[in-house]
């Protein structure tokens, strides 16, 4: 099996957004992907799946530009393991598709606030705002 350019990175952003939402459990199967290219290499990607974890929490309102820089990171080491493995591809999509189930069913909170009325702030009257968020590790 060979992934496609669009499967890579899908499975990137699905993991990225896995170990953002602490997803924690399936995430910690993605070092064992990497066994092919050694003990060393699972370390350091177990090492590097643990600092793309805390990155992405101390985040905070930054989120989007740390989860970019954490997709484009995963997608390298995971070309890299394609490139000299390409039998792993059977493994990242059944994982892909077990972290994307697993992202469909965690809770997320949503808060949402509509301003009325004549001193509404920056906002302005009418104006609503929508908040989605993902349950913390």
């Amino acid at each position: 099996m060979d992934l496609t350019d669009d499967s890579v990175r899908e499975f990137v952003t699905v993991l990225v957004q896995a170990a953002a939402t602490g997803v924690v459990g399936l995430v910690r199967k993605v070092p064992a992907l990497f066994k092919r290219q050694g003990a060393g290499r699972v370390e350091f990607v177990a090492a590097e799946l643990e600092r793309a974890e805390a990155s992405l929490r101390a985040a905070g309102g930054d989120g989007g530009r740390e989860f970019v820089r954490q997709e484009a990171t995963w997608e390298v080491l995971v070309r890299g393991l394609l490139a000299e493995h390409p039998e792993a591809a059977v493994e990242l999509a059944a994982l892909a598709v077990e972290l994307r189930d697993a992202l469909a069913e965690a809770p997320r909170t949503v808060y949402h606030q509509q301003v009325s009325g004549g001193s509404a702030g920056a906002q302005g009257p009418g104006a609503s705002a929508t908040v989605y968020q993902l349950p913390q590790p």
